[in-house]
């Protein structure tokens, strides 16, 4: 069923407050061809009784570069099957009554089939991307958005003109694993390229700082949605919750839009992510929910090194 956003809630069409709680069901970012992604989604939705799957997907191989991933055949076609995988994961979805975030995860700093990867922020493919998909999934029920995954800059506590160039677009700099500069439309654009294409859908634009810093949201880089169907997205690692500054920040938010924790996980490997090191893993410990808002959670990435594969099971603090 559709939902819609509400104040700071999420809710049905009978006026039910709605709490997504699902995985991330990962490998189409990387790899054109997927690694198990249909079993994963369907453990996921059959045992583990997600409501949400987050579908991280690549601009490249939408389009039929897939360059970036020479380990099996490339498709040869225009991106057709990609697409198709992408289907099949939202059928699944839609036959179970749950939803799928489509995550936009890797790009490609303007320069469609080489230098794909995780950026800063969006590129001029990536308005590309979503006038197609936003186009080929508009106002369909199961579908929400996700512009662009983790926005972030070198400097992990971002200034009012870092947010404004996350909310507005710009040339951009990047530095350290990739280098080089390409122009980003900005979260505000994106946005309008979805709705200019007649999608009402939910759209969950996340922040900076890795996706976990909303502070600009509160200051002067609010987004605008003229279908007022906006739920802010974090990623709230430990080591981003324990800047006092996110985890504030996410609060005051939540006052005013309904949050979707879209990853979270316990401390240990690259930047807060869950990691292999000795001792039991610690969950995130989330901003306590109040009355006046919900924070509606994602359980983390279900690895295999990290998750026991597709045998893995839902960590006690996600719960079924």
């Amino acid at each position: 069923m559709p939902l819609h956003v509400e104040g700071n809630l999420l809710k049905d069409p009978d006026g039910n407050p709605v709490v997504l709680r699902g995985v991330n069901i990962i490998s189409l970012e990387w790899r054109h061809d997927g690694d198990d992604v249909e079993q994963a989604a369907r453990i996921a939705l059959n045992n583990w009784n997600a409501n949400l799957l987050r579908l991280p997907v690549n601009q490249d191989f939408w389009f039929g570069h897939d360059e970036a991933w020479p380990y099996t055949p490339p498709d040869n076609d225009d991106g057709e099957h990609y697409r198709e995988r992408v289907d099949k994961i939202i059928a699944l979805a839609a036959e179970k009554g749950a939803y799928v975030l489509l995550d936009l995860h890797w790009s490609d700093m303007g320069q469609m089939g080489s230098s794909n990867g995780q950026y800063f922020l969006p590129d001029d493919n990536s308005t590309k991307f979503w006038e197609d998909a936003a186009a080929k999934y508009a106002n369909n029920p199961t579908v929400l958005f996700d512009p662009y995954n983790e926005p972030h800059f070198a400097n992990d506590d971002p200034t009012d003109a870092d947010f404004a160039l996350w909310r507005d677009g710009g040339w951009v700099n990047e530095t350290g694993q990739f280098e080089g500069g390409y122009n980003s439309p900005g979260m505000q654009s994106l946005i309008k390229t979805i709705r200019d294409t007649g999608a009402q859908n939910i759209i969950t634009p996340e922040g900076l700082n890795w996706g976990s810093n909303l502070a600009g949201v509160v200051t002067n880089y609010a987004l605008s949605d003229p279908a007022a169907n906006l739920m802010y997205q974090t990623h709230l690692y430990p080591n981003k919750l324990a800047d006092p500054g996110v985890a504030g920040a996410v609060e005051e938010v939540a006052k005013s839009y309904p949050i979707l924790v879209g990853e979270w996980g316990s401390g240990g490997g690259r930047r807060g992510r869950p990691g292999r090191g000795p001792g039991k893993p610690r969950p995130a410990r989330l901003p306590r929910p109040a009355s006046t808002f919900q924070l509606d959670r994602l359980g983390p990435d279900p690895e295999p090194a990290q998750r026991g594969g597709l045998r893995s099971q839902p960590a006690d603090v996600v719960g079924r």
